[in-house]
């Protein structure tokens, strides 16, 4: 039996079995996310992480969430980021925003504290 945590080959990696009774009694939200989406999140040891990090990254870039554990404790989550929209174009919004031809027009009422 090879050890908890041990990378078995490129893609497996032996995960650390969950303690306390059923293994719904502690589901957090992102663990519930995993589920639906079909996408498994991996736990793996600090150490592990930081020897393999470019190959752990490599799998993060095509998707997959990781929870890095130091003596089995959940110290972080290391998952695919946001995708970056980065700044909108310019004249992206054209023809969504009209500006009415009376816009610079004095407002009534307003001629005392305009002065």
């Amino acid at each position: 039996m090879p050890d908890i945590g041990q990378t078995l080959s490129h893609d497996t990696v032996v995960e650390r079995p969950r303690s306390g009774g059923s293994p719904y009694s502690r589901l957090d939200t992102s663990d519930q996310l995993s589920r639906l989406g079909g996408m498994k999140v991996t736990e793996i040891g600090a150490y592990e992480a930081k020897t393999h990090l470019s190959r752990i990254l490599a799998k993060v870039q095509q998707g997959r969430t990781f929870y890095i554990t130091r003596r089995g404790r959940r110290l972080a989550e290391l998952r695919p980021a946001p995708a970056d929209g980065g700044r909108p174009a310019f004249g992206c919004d054209q023809g969504r925003v009209v500006v009415a031809a009376t816009f610079d027009d004095p407002i009534p009422g307003m001629d005392d504290y305009s002065r």
